[in-house]
């Protein structure tokens, strides 16, 4: 059943909308009551929508699972790039064929996949597809002729991978650097800088033992130099005294003579 799908079938469901109604239909697709009626019973029949009758009113449409999954497969193949059958279905638009018949019939691919393929390079603006009479009428746009003129678009070539002769030339020379002894640098001397050595300072109070010890020491040598200078004076006055009594003497006795 799925394979019966057509691109009138999935052009047609792209125009039924939540207020689309079975009288209106036909405005919708520019087509008689009668040709729209042949259409929406032949989707009926897939099974790609249902009516739901309203009597004395107007009988609306709707969308079954089915339909909706079609839908969405077209909508997944919109963002593909151009492949060889989209330009195939371009040139053959771009020299006079406009049927869908005579595209199925050219191209002999199934009607499903030509269905795929069509509404692709219709949302991608390569071609316009209208209803007129219950026909479906299919033109090429000019980007659309111009692309099949072109052909496929240029895909730019991937880097090239290297053989394993190249990765083996390579691993080669990577592991001939490692072996090959390297010159030895010049090793350079290093200029000493200036290091100023600091004395470690005593604390305070050692500091202080330390400049009262030299103060003491300096009073004990004065007054041990000054013990023998009394002792000489001493001396000096009891010679003097001795000297002056010698005189004495001699003055006496020299009178006495």
């Amino acid at each position: 059943m799925a394979d019966e799908l057509n691109f009138i079938d999935l052009f047609a469901l792209t125009k039924i909308t939540p207020q689309t109604v079975v009288e209106k239909f036909g405005t919708s697709i520019n087509s008689s009551f009668f040709d729209a009626s042949n259409i929406l019973g032949g989707l009926k029949i897939k099974g790609l929508i249902d009516f739901t009758t309203v009597f004395g009113g107007q009988n609306s449409v709707a969308i079954t699972d089915l339909g909706h999954k079609l839908l969405d497969e077209a909508a997944a193949k919109v963002n593909l790039p151009l492949d060889h059958l989209d330009i195939a279905i371009l040139v053959q638009l771009s020299g006079g064929k406009r049927s869908l018949n005579d595209l199925t019939n050219t191209l002999n691919i199934m009607p499903k996949d030509l269905s795929m393929h069509l509404y692709k390079v219709m949302q991608q603006g390569f071609l316009s597809a209208e209803f007129r009479n219950g026909v479906l009428n299919l033109m090429l746009s000019e980007k659309g002729f111009m692309q099949a003129k072109a052909g496929l678009p240029a895909v730019q070539p991937q880097p090239a991978t290297q053989s394993g002769a190249q990765q083996g030339a390579q691993a080669a020379s990577v592991q001939n650097q490692a072996t090959t002894p390297q010159p030895a640098q010049p090793i350079y001397a290093v200029p000493q800088q200036n290091v100023q050595h600091t004395v470690p300072q005593p604390p305070p109070v050692q500091a202080a033992a330390m400049q009262q010890q030299p103060q003491g020491n300096m009073e004990e040598m004065a007054q041990q130099l000054q013990q023998p200078k009394k002792s000489r004076k001493g001396i000096t006055a009891a010679v003097v005294i001795i000297i002056v009594i010698i005189a004495v003497l001699l003055l006496y006795v020299l009178k006495i003579i």
